[in-house]
């Protein structure tokens, strides 16, 4: 079974601190967050199976970390390392682009600031190079210059010829920028936003599906039929929970649920419900609720949410249009 690193790069700029985030998020002490943003990059999981990865990556992307999931490498002892924290060197994301020979970068697992901490590991010692071997190299040669180069040309004449080269480029630069102008504008004048689909515009929200469904790469499938298959209940988090608010939303007179399961992250995982709004206006609200219940109920029992984030979370996680809603799974990663 494949297993994956799961590698916090770097955080991207936000409202709050990536402490503060981390905190909120995970529940973790301000000290152990603190203490997690300073060291990044930084492994959070080590050799975990693909679906707890993905579920990792999910909730850290959701609080602006910029996250990379590796295969998960063979830990290598560091000489003289005492302790957990300490006893094994991951190469970082992208290490193995490096040449043979290489120094690796600082050990995501070494206390910072703790004397005689081993900070840098050296795969393979670089041969150092001899006073001789530099005396000795090969000295470059350069081509001579044929009489038509520019070189040739005198220097007032040169100049006006780069002048000239200059000013064509800079019009070209500038054309292709008119045209982007006007094209995006024309693209974004008729894009609706994702803010007014959450406000409660049913319309936009229904085209907002389509958009999230294909840029998910999304395959859907009949939600009892994928809960019931042992192939497929695996990629869902806390399926048993799922399960019953299928049940519920079907009782409640949805004519058909369906599971978004998609591949993109590099392995299978399902991402939403997709639920079909009945004609009844009566009970397309019931149903409505039901799946919205769904998430909150999630992000107040298993996430330990606070009241005053309930319904921001609710808000970002569904999607209600004229004929579906959109409702995004439990990742599981708290």
């Amino acid at each position: 079974m494949s297993r994956f690193d799961v590698w916090i790069i770097r955080f991207e700029p936000g409202d709050a601190s990536p402490a503060e985030r981390l905190e909120r998020a995970f529940g973790l002490d301000a000290a152990s967050a603190r203490s997690l943003e300073q060291g990044i990059p930084k492994v959070v999981k080590h050799a975990v199976p693909a679906k707890a990865a993905g579920e990792m990556r999910i909730a850290l992307e959701a609080i602006g970390a910029v996250v990379e999931c590796r295969p998960a490498r063979e830990a290598k002892p560091v000489t003289g390392a005492t302790g957990r924290d300490r006893a094994a060197v991951f190469s970082p994301p992208g290490a193995d682009l490096f040449p043979a020979g290489r120094l690796s970068a600082i050990d995501p697992f070494a206390a910072v600031g703790e004397p005689g901490s081993p900070r840098i590991s050296v795969d393979e010692a670089l041969p150092r190079t001899g006073e001789a071997e530099i005396e000795g190299a090969p000295k470059l040669e350069l081509p001579e210059e044929s009489s038509d180069s520019t070189a040739s040309v005198a220097p007032p004449q040169r100049q006006r010829r780069r002048v000239t080269r200059a000013a064509a480029a800079l019009g070209a630069v500038l054309a292709i920028l008119a045209v982007g102008y006007f094209l995006g504008n024309s693209l974004l004048r008729g894009t609706p936003g994702l803010e007014a689909a959450r406000d409660g515009d049913r319309g936009t929200a229904e085209l907002w599906i389509d958009r999230t469904l294909r840029g998910q790469g999304c395959e859907l499938y009949e939600a009892r039929e994928y809960l019931g298959s042992s192939a497929t209940r695996q990629y869902v988090s806390r399926p048993d929970y799922v399960e019953t608010f299928v049940e519920k939303i079907y009782a409640g007179g949805a004519p058909n649920i369906e599971v978004c399961s998609s591949d993109k992250l590099g392995f299978e995982f399902a991402h939403y419900l997709l639920v079909s709004l009945p004609d009844d206006v009566g009970k397309q609200e019931a149903v409505i609720a039901d799946a919205q219940s769904l998430v909150r109920r999630d992000a107040v029992v298993y996430r330990g949410v606070t009241s005053a984030e309930v319904e921001q979370i609710v808000r970002s996680s569904t999607l209600i249009g004229t004929r579906r809603a959109l409702v995004e799974l439990p990742t599981g990663a708290n």
